[in-house]
């Protein structure tokens, strides 16, 4: 069913661990956010390595959309299938053109049908990730490709990731197993975000492990997270992802980083 805003619902939700507050607070934080914008410019690499100009694409629980209006604009014909009513609500003033509320399962789809599924920082807050991917792949066409991006390593586990709903971390290694276990092949995969393994690590993780644990983050706290104020700390971190971006367009691999990137292909 539509509505009059355009956006499209059908059936429950997956159950998702994700608070309730999470993407109206992002959605004033992403455009400015040297975070999403990196993580952005790595994933429209991948796609455009592995799909051709203006295929279907589905970005599965993809929240505001930001992933969505970038794979949009790239000249894709990008599907954001997002669950929650504030997400899809501040997609469609994002300027997103195609907008299912709803779980991925519950919309219709023949199985065999799908060319092309985005799952970006999505598949840590599923608690069984095996059974929905045994579920995405289902419905994928033979040769279909998947992009996933996920936190890595467990040693980073902190409040953080309690607040944000998060099941578990990955690593390149655990998530290459996952998937050929759930009926895909791995294309490529690498690491993004190196230099923030150490910050995470000193001031996330060392005070969770210590039991310093903060409360809940405003507005405020995220905004600082994900602007870079000073001058040459703004350089030499743009210098960092710079390295990790050309890296990933010439499908090369960064050793580490605080999230992985994969691409995968159904057997």
């Amino acid at each position: 069913m539509r509505n009059e805003n355009g956006i499209y619902f059908s059936g429950a939700a997956f159950p998702v661990s994700y608070p309730e507050y999470g993407n109206d607070i992002f959605f004033t934080v992403e455009d400015e956010s040297y975070w999403f914008s990196h993580r952005n410019r790595c994933i429209i690499e991948m796609i455009r390595k592995f799909r051709p100009a203006g295929s279907l694409f589905f970005d599965i629980g993809g929240g505001n959309g930001f992933v969505s209006k970038t794979i949009q604009d790239s000249g894709f014909d990008a599907v954001l299938v997002e669950p929650g009513i504030n997400g899809v609500v501040n997609a469609r003033k994002r300027g997103i053109k195609n907008i299912i509320c709803a779980s991925f399962q519950d919309i219709g789809l023949e199985p065999g049908s799908v060319p092309a599924v985005g799952l970006f920082d999505v598949l840590e807050h599923i608690m069984d990730d095996a059974e929905f991917l045994r579920m995405i792949n289902g419905y994928m066409e033979p040769g279909g490709d998947i992009f996933i991006t996920v936190p890595s390593y467990g040693f980073l586990w902190s409040d953080e990731d309690v607040e944000a709903g998060h099941f578990r971390r990955y690593n390149a290694v655990k998530l290459e197993k996952l998937l050929e276990d759930c009926g895909f092949r791995i294309e490529y995969s690498t690491y993004m975000f190196a230099f923030l393994v150490l910050p995470i690590l000193l001031f996330r993780v060392i005070p969770f492990k210590m039991g310093f644990i903060r409360g809940r983050k405003d507005l405020k706290d995220r905004e600082s997270e994900h602007k870079i104020k000073f001058g040459p700390a703004q350089r030499i971190i743009e210098a960092f992802l710079g390295v990790e971006a050309r890296n990933i367009g010439r499908m090369k691999k960064n050793a580490s980083g605080s999230s992985c990137m994969i691409v995968a292909r159904k057997i």
